[in-house]
């Protein structure tokens, strides 16, 4: 599987080839020191994360990101490797630190502790890696809604990691087929408790939570009306891309909202979300159906 990750750094060499070269610093404002994120923080091996480094003045002045023209290294290795453009890999356990060097001024560096994964039972059931893209279409109905069903689409699609409380997440962009309106994005990871997702408005809120059995429950820890429940482990699912047999059915009520609401939420194992289904009192107001998915590009 061939990884893919949208950086923006070709352009940014191109600019700093025009202005005055790669390397050292030729062409380029005198800094009176150089910063880069992003700052220290724990991987997990073959994690990919973007390194930027920043020229910086003690005057207060905007600086300016000079990623391509500083000297990136790693004191391990074996630990991560990063590339001449600040694409760091974690390989294996340890710690190394990652350094940037312009001209004369004092280097910049971030510590980096690499762990390996723990056994994670939910990572199958929503897989994450770069390139990965899940592809949905379904209806939503506004209430009091007079003639048919809206027609929508939905494209979740993974390019980058970021580094986020000091540990790696997944971006997910989420991209709507309303028209005009920009792409939104969410930030998950597996932790040793199970499946956490991170918005910019949020904590972390648990979505999928081991034991993975029938009857298993677990509440928001910030609201105790927000709960979660896995309500069957062997449905069969079929949906546009498929018929998908022993899938996860998570229930997720939300009794703060006016009227409250459920979301029912299917998971497929190797898969991740298939189906999806918003219920207020007691009528289903949106569906979402898993219509393509792609694994990264071959």
């Amino acid at each position: 599987m061939t990884k893919v990750r949208i950086t923006g750094l070709a352009l940014v060499s191109c600019l700093a080839v025009a202005i005055g070269g790669c390397g050292g610093g030729g062409g380029l404002a005198a800094f009176d020191y150089i910063s880069i994120s992003p700052a220290d923080f724990t991987a997990r091996p073959d994690d990919e994360i973007q390194f930027r480094a920043y020229g910086q003045y003690n005057d207060g002045a905007a600086g300016r990101e000079i990623t391509p023209n500083v000297t990136w290294a790693s004191t391990d290795d074996s630990v991560g490797t990063i590339s001449p453009q600040g694409d760091f890999v974690a390989e294996g356990e340890g710690t190394c630190e990652i350094s940037a060097t312009y001209d004369n001024l004092e280097p910049a560096s971030t510590q980096v502790t690499v762990e390996s994964a723990p056994f994670l039972p939910t990572a199958s059931w929503y897989p994450f890696g770069f390139g990965y893209q899940w592809t949905y279409t379904g209806t939503q109905v506004q209430p009091g809604q007079v003639g048919p069903a809206q027609e929508t689409t939905l494209t979740i699609s993974i390019n980058q990691q970021e580094v986020r409380d000091g540990v790696v997440w997944w971006e997910l962009m989420v991209k709507g087929s309303e028209a005009g309106v920009p792409p939104s994005y969410m930030y998950l990871r597996h932790t040793e408790d199970g499946l956490f997702q991170w918005q910019w408005e949020a904590e972390p809120i648990p979505r999928l939570i081991e034991p993975l059995m029938q009857g298993h429950s677990w509440l928001d820890p910030n609201s105790a009306e927000h709960r979660f429940t896995i309500e069957r482990t062997d449905e069969t699912v079929v949906v546009p891309a498929g018929a998908y047999d022993n899938c996860i059915r998570l229930r997720e009520y939300e009794g703060r909202g006016d009227p409250p609401f459920d979301v029912l939420v299917w998971f497929a194992e190797g898969v991740g979300i298939v189906k999806d289904q918003v219920w207020v009192d007691g009528e289903m107001v949106e569906e979402q159906e898993l219509t393509e998915v792609q694994f990264g590009v071959p």
